[in-house]
């Protein structure tokens, strides 16, 4: 039962990718598929990324689609696991796995009118830790563990053609009073699945845009420390899911 996992039924240990092409998983991949519009299938208490085959012939674009969620995946996945560490001391750390499995973990506090994404907490600690130190995040975390690398950046890595990705996740623009996006996450799904423009996808926009303002509000000296106290293991009661 997931209430009874203990920190002590966890390891650190690499995020593991697997492409599964087994004919038993055929029936999954197809409906997985055609459900979420990619084959990427994100484990995130397993610490493992699924690539999923295809049951047709790929489509146009399905390589871009492919790496770009993988590269976005595996941020929540390291995003996840920091989360957990910080939980080890929650007795009901065991529910938090099972609520991490299938949802986004958040941050709340009486200083916060709103709960705050974990990722976004990530993203935003990933940002300074030029300036930080080890102490800050001991005993259950370390500096290395607040990594986030943008999908973009990543990319540009791989492929120096598609740098001009680079910190456009969280621009669009109005057309018709309804968004498009210029999230190259959204564009490769619209592109892979002929979507027409009324059935575009733009979550993924949407979010980044949301997160960037957030960032910066976060930058503001009493909100700064009120997400600093929530990282102190003694205070993680304060940290929830919803």
């Amino acid at each position: 039962m997931p209430a009874r996992l203990l920190p002590g039924d966890f390891e650190s240990r690499a995020i593991m990718i697997t492409r599964s092409d087994f004919k038993r998983w055929n029936g999954l991949a197809e409906h997985a598929v055609a459900q979420i519009k990619h084959n990427v299938l994100s484990l995130k208490e397993l610490g493992a990324l699924v690539i999923l085959p295809f049951s047709t012939d790929v489509p146009a674009g399905a390589v871009t689609v492919s790496l770009t969620l993988a590269l976005h995946e595996l941020n929540e996945i390291r995003a996840a696991a920091t989360f957990l560490k910080l939980s080890q001391v929650r007795p009901d750390f065991g529910n938090l796995v099972q609520s991490v499995a299938g949802d986004e973990p958040q941050l709340t506090s009486s200083l916060l009118d709103q709960p705050i994404s974990w990722s976004l907490i990530q993203k935003y600690y990933a940002r300074l830790t030029h300036r930080l130190y080890d102490a800050v995040f001991e005993p259950h975390m370390q500096l290395d563990d607040m990594t986030w690398q943008p999908v973009e950046a990543a990319l540009a890595q791989i492929e120096p053609s598609l740098a001009f990705w680079q910190h456009s996740s969280h621009l669009g623009i109005i057309h018709h009073q309804r968004p498009v996006s210029l999230n190259i996450m959204d564009a490769a799904l619209n592109y892979c699945n002929q979507l027409p423009f009324e059935h575009r996808i733009t979550h993924y926009f949407q979010r980044s845009l949301w997160h960037e303002l957030l960032l910066r509000y976060l930058q503001h000296e009493t909100v700064e420390q009120t997400i600093a106290a929530q990282l102190q293991p003694g205070l993680a009661a304060e940290t929830v899911t919803v």
